[in-house]
């Protein structure tokens, strides 16, 4: 699956990670979108496991966010 995230230009819980390591806090809220729905506890189950995602958020369709 790793393979064709990268060739599909998606991450992976295990890239968004790599990619999260760029941060400089570790509190920041992580909100992910574009995923297939039915994979949507799992995803945040594997993010969770993450030390800098432990804040992830699943948007759902229509979702919007207030900053």
């Amino acid at each position: 699956m790793e393979q064709l995230a990268i060739e599909s230009g998606h991450l992976t819980p295990k890239l968004l990670n790599e990619e999260l390591k760029n941060l400089k806090r570790e509190d920041a809220t992580i909100y992910v979108n574009h995923f297939k729905p039915v994979f949507a506890q799992t995803l945040l189950k594997e993010l969770r496991e993450f030390k800098r995602a432990k804040k992830a958020i699943a948007l759902t369709d229509g979702a919007f966010i207030s900053l």
